[in-house]
Protein backbone atom coordinates (compact mmCIF):
# COMPACT_ATOMS: atom_id res chain seq x y z
CA UNK A 1 0.00 0.00 0.00
CA UNK A 2 1.40 3.68 -1.14
CA UNK A 3 1.77 5.65 2.30
CA UNK A 4 -0.24 9.01 1.89
CA UNK A 5 2.09 12.05 1.26
CA UNK A 6 0.37 13.85 4.23
CA UNK A 7 -1.73 11.81 6.32
CA UNK A 8 -5.53 11.96 6.29
CA UNK A 9 -5.34 12.60 10.02
CA UNK A 10 -3.07 15.52 9.98
CA UNK A 11 -5.48 17.29 7.37
CA UNK A 12 -8.41 16.39 9.67
CA UNK A 13 -6.71 18.02 12.78
CA UNK A 14 -4.85 20.93 11.07
CA UNK A 15 -8.26 21.76 9.85
CA UNK A 16 -9.30 22.00 13.54
CA UNK A 17 -5.98 23.59 14.77
CA UNK A 18 -6.20 26.65 11.97
CA UNK A 19 -7.62 29.48 13.93
CA UNK A 20 -4.84 28.65 16.85
CA UNK A 21 -1.69 28.46 13.89
CA UNK A 22 -3.07 31.60 12.24
CA UNK A 23 -3.10 33.10 16.04
CA UNK A 24 0.35 31.64 16.91
CA UNK A 25 1.49 32.86 12.94
CA UNK A 26 0.56 36.63 13.70
CA UNK A 27 1.66 36.77 16.86
CA UNK A 28 5.34 35.37 16.17
CA UNK A 29 5.40 37.81 13.12
CA UNK A 30 4.54 40.98 15.00
CA UNK A 31 6.72 40.42 18.07
CA UNK A 32 9.65 39.82 15.73
CA UNK A 33 10.50 36.38 16.81
CA UNK A 34 11.18 35.03 13.35
CA UNK A 35 10.33 35.44 9.50
CA UNK A 36 10.24 32.23 9.23
CA UNK A 37 7.42 30.15 11.50
CA UNK A 38 7.71 26.08 11.31
CA UNK A 39 4.90 23.87 12.70
CA UNK A 40 6.22 20.49 14.01
CA UNK A 41 3.11 18.13 13.67
CA UNK A 42 4.60 14.78 15.49
CA UNK A 43 2.12 11.91 17.06
CA UNK A 44 4.69 11.63 20.45
CA UNK A 45 7.12 14.89 20.95
CA UNK A 46 10.06 16.38 18.62
CA UNK A 47 13.56 17.95 20.22
CA UNK A 48 12.85 21.58 18.95
CA UNK A 49 9.81 23.97 19.23
CA UNK A 50 7.19 24.70 22.36
CA UNK A 51 4.31 22.81 22.13
CA UNK A 52 1.22 24.77 21.42
CA UNK A 53 -1.41 22.02 20.91
CA UNK A 54 -2.02 18.84 22.76
CA UNK A 55 -3.96 16.83 20.19
CA UNK A 56 -6.04 15.00 23.05
CA UNK A 57 -7.44 18.14 23.11
CA UNK A 58 -9.56 18.30 20.14
CA UNK A 59 -9.82 14.64 20.15
CA UNK A 60 -7.27 14.24 17.58
CA UNK A 61 -3.55 12.27 17.08
CA UNK A 62 -1.18 15.18 16.16
CA UNK A 63 0.45 17.46 18.44
CA UNK A 64 1.91 20.86 16.73
CA UNK A 65 5.45 22.48 18.48
CA UNK A 66 6.14 26.31 17.20
CA UNK A 67 9.39 26.53 16.42
CA UNK A 68 11.71 28.72 13.75
CA UNK A 69 14.07 28.52 10.95
CA UNK A 70 16.38 29.34 13.55
CA UNK A 71 15.84 27.21 15.88
CA UNK A 72 16.44 24.19 13.10
CA UNK A 73 19.51 25.66 12.32
CA UNK A 74 21.00 26.35 15.90
CA UNK A 75 19.90 22.48 16.92
CA UNK A 76 21.53 21.25 13.55
CA UNK A 77 18.28 20.00 12.20
CA UNK A 78 19.31 21.93 9.30
CA UNK A 79 22.38 22.86 8.30
CA UNK A 80 23.82 26.20 6.43
CA UNK A 81 23.26 24.92 2.48
CA UNK A 82 19.12 23.72 3.97
CA UNK A 83 19.09 27.29 5.32
CA UNK A 84 19.71 28.89 1.92
CA UNK A 85 17.36 26.62 0.17
CA UNK A 86 14.56 27.03 2.80
CA UNK A 87 14.92 30.98 2.32
CA UNK A 88 13.89 30.62 -1.06
CA UNK A 89 11.23 28.08 -1.32
CA UNK A 90 9.82 29.63 1.66
CA UNK A 91 6.22 30.58 1.47
CA UNK A 92 4.10 33.22 2.78
CA UNK A 93 3.29 32.29 6.44
CA UNK A 94 0.27 34.52 5.79
CA UNK A 95 -1.46 32.34 3.17
CA UNK A 96 0.42 28.95 4.16
CA UNK A 97 1.73 26.86 7.10
CA UNK A 98 5.20 25.46 6.90
CA UNK A 99 4.34 21.89 8.46
CA UNK A 100 7.47 20.13 9.23
CA UNK A 101 5.73 16.43 9.57
CA UNK A 102 7.63 14.03 11.67
CA UNK A 103 6.00 10.25 10.85
CA UNK A 104 7.08 7.20 12.09
CA UNK A 105 10.31 6.94 10.14
CA UNK A 106 10.03 10.04 7.62
CA UNK A 107 10.33 13.76 8.39
CA UNK A 108 9.36 16.40 5.18
CA UNK A 109 8.31 19.95 5.14
CA UNK A 110 4.75 21.00 4.06
CA UNK A 111 3.49 23.95 2.91
CA UNK A 112 -0.16 23.35 3.47
CA UNK A 113 -2.75 26.73 2.12
CA UNK A 114 -4.81 28.46 5.36
CA UNK A 115 -8.22 27.65 5.34
CA UNK A 116 -9.41 31.29 3.77
CA UNK A 117 -12.48 30.95 6.52
CA UNK A 118 -9.65 31.43 9.09
CA UNK A 119 -7.33 34.40 7.36
CA UNK A 120 -9.70 37.36 8.22
CA UNK A 121 -10.65 36.44 11.55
Amino acid sequence: MKKELIPSSLIESLKAYSPTLVQATRAIMAEGVTKYPIYVAVLDHFKAGIPIINGQDYGKTWNINASSLEEFYAKKIMNKGAVDIFRKVYKDPKKYFCIFLVDEDDAKMLYIPIDKQFMHQ
